[in-house]
């Protein structure tokens, strides 16, 4: 199954059975219409006013058309420009990648290895996929929340914080170990017993996860000093904790798919 765009006219065609001749054709309303074989099976699909969507009802095979209009292909015998990205994303976000090639992506733009292996290319595209739809979302509000917020008070990010303490750090004002890494935003206000309000259940590796050159957890949270963090700002903060704790686990996988470096 193959695809011809034509974005002056905003028109596709699906070709489904390219080597079958032309028999006769049906049109199922004013935007879609269907070409047939002699054998009565349909050989292709004509759409127009693509870009204001196309209904999928009563199309056949409707998986496989909607894969070719995002750009995607079925991964079996067939590809599109949104694997091909999709699989750039997962090579690039491999941890050995980054390491084995650090100096030469400090220099120039990154050079992105091919694989003769089908195999290899579908599970990095499956991953990169995965990692698109987590880092840019359709909704935030899809994103859950990791963590807590267990403390009330100003909720001002003080000069000096934030501040991060490491699983088995003591606690401030107690001495308890930490049984989680937390991020302090002030101290306080040891008048009503308040040691700092803080976000709890960060792990030490989402803490020191670096995008640019900038941890992002502490970043974040720098670029907003002395300023009250709303409701929405701690439910983002929270949410970027869950992207950025999945996001270690599928580079962690990406680098288990990959065999061996140099790719082949």
């Amino acid at each position: 199954m193959t695809i011809e765009h034509d974005p002056t006219s905003d028109a596709a065609y699906i070709h489904l059975r390219p080597d079958v001749a032309y028999a006769f054709g049906e049109d199922l309303d004013t935007a879609r219409h269907i070409d047939y074989g002699a054998d009565q099976r349909p050989l292709g699909v004509e759409l127009l006013n693509v870009s204001a969507g196309v209904n999928l009802a009563d199309l056949p095979e409707p998986d496989e058309i909607a894969r070719l209009l995002a750009g995607a292909g079925n991964l079996t015998t067939t590809f599109g420009p949104e694997d091909i990205f999709h699989y750039v994303y997962a090579i690039l976000h491999s941890p050995t990648y980054r390491t084995r090639y650090f100096e030469l992506l400090k220099t120039d733009f990154p050079r992105v290895p091919l694989t003769h292996d089908l195999s290899l290319f579908r599970l990095l595209t499956v991953k990169g996929s995965q990692l698109v739809a987590l880092h840019c979302p359709n909704t935030a509000t899809s994103i859950p929340t990791t963590g807590s917020y267990p403390v009330s008070g100003s909720n001002i990010v003080e000069a000096g914080f934030p501040r991060y303490l490491s699983p088995r750090e003591a606690e401030p004002g107690t001495g308890t170990p930490l049984s989680v890494g937390r991020v302090y935003i002030n101290n306080g206000n040891p008048a009503t017993g308040s040691n700092g309000q803080y976000f709890d259940g960060v792990p030490p590796e989402v803490w020191s996860f670096e995008v640019g050159g900038y941890r992002v957890c502490e970043k974040w949270l720098k670029d907003r000093r002395k300023e009250m963090l709303s409701l929405d700002d701690l439910i983002q903060y929270q949410r970027i904790v869950t992207v950025l704790a999945k996001t270690i686990l599928l580079m962690d996988e990406i680098d288990d798919i990959i065999p061996v470096w140099p790719l082949t």
